[in-house]
């Protein structure tokens, strides 16, 4: 592990637990080496069948606020990039990252065509354009006001969740070290969300910053910082005003234990191949629609 000392050579080393003798088999580091990971666990709780087809079928579309999000997540990280090198960023330069992921899926790279984009009514390239662009104003402003001691950006982790279970790769969206109003300093593990509508610590995704804690104790980073653990979700809003509302919560064992046990039952799911549709809101944006009207009889799976 690395000191905090030097941030950005913490940036420059993943944090990873070392593999103990018995568990060197397991940690092989072969490419195709199984694990999981929280949007793995997220995917496969919302359907199964989608998270089996998105292994096996290209997509018939993708959807543009998945892609809106990417793109969002892209700008904020060259922006906390940026300051870990010592540098402020620039609006241009968070449009900058957020464009390249939209040319990304809009020109193909790999010798096929691109995957059709499925927009919602009324919108566009460019309405989402100018949408990412007030936000990032508004994110931009917010950052600068709160920012703290920006340890790691974009921080990959691999960890053993548990004897049973594959490694749990993912990688920590900001590591940052900020004081509260009390005076006392605190480590803030976060993730950036973009969302149409406001949110509260109802609407959370729990089960990944209580795997965001999980990692920083096993890997040592709780203990090199020494310092009480605080996890954050930073909300970007898509209304007009756009708005970054953050919402705090603190780590729970309880929560932990829960994670992995649902981690246990998911991953016991996924190596029988048990794999069915599960209808919610997400269907009518989900670019499997054709495989699944299919199901059982899909080929390939």
């Amino acid at each position: 592990m690395t000191t905090i000392h030097n941030p950005q050579n913490l940036q420059n080393t993943p944090l990873m637990t070392l593999p103990t003798p018995e568990r060197t088999p397991h940690k092989s580091g072969h490419q195709d080496q199984p694990h999981i990971s929280a949007s793995q666990l997220r995917s496969y709780s919302g359907c199964p069948l989608a998270w089996r087809l998105s292994r096996t079928h290209r997509p018939e579309h993708v959807s543009a606020a998945l892609i809106f999000g990417s793109a969002f997540h892209a700008a904020a990280e060259k922006l906390y990039q940026l300051r870990l090198e010592g540098k402020t960023a620039t609006h241009q330069e968070l449009m900058d990252a957020y464009e390249a992921v939209w040319n990304k899926h809009l020109n193909a790279t790999d010798g096929q065509e691109p995957i059709p984009i499925r927009f919602a009514a009324k919108s566009d390239v460019l309405t989402l354009h100018q949408t990412a662009s007030r936000m990032l104003e508004a994110f931009l402003i917010h950052a600068e006001q709160n920012m703290g001691e920006v340890i790691a950006v974009e921080e990959p982790f691999e960890i053993e969740l548990a004897p049973d279970l594959p490694i749990l790769k993912g990688r920590i969206d900001l590591i940052e070290i900020r004081t509260g109003t009390s005076g006392n300093r605190y480590l803030h593990l976060s993730d950036f969300k973009t969302a149409a509508k406001r949110m509260d610590k109802n609407d959370v995704d729990r089960d990944q910053l209580h795997l965001y804690a999980i990692a920083a104790r096993k890997t040592g980073l709780l203990d090199q910082i020494g310092l009480p653990l605080v996890l954050r979700v930073d909300a970007v809003l898509k209304t007009k005003a756009a708005e970054i509302v953050p919402i705090t919560i603190s780590p729970d064992k309880a929560g932990e234990a829960r994670v992995v046990a649902k981690a246990r039952q998911i991953w016991k799911s996924m190596a029988a191949g048990i794999c069915f549709p599960s209808a919610s809101w997400r269907c009518g944006d989900c670019g499997y629609r054709k495989q699944c009207g299919q199901w059982p009889e899909i080929p390939g799976i």
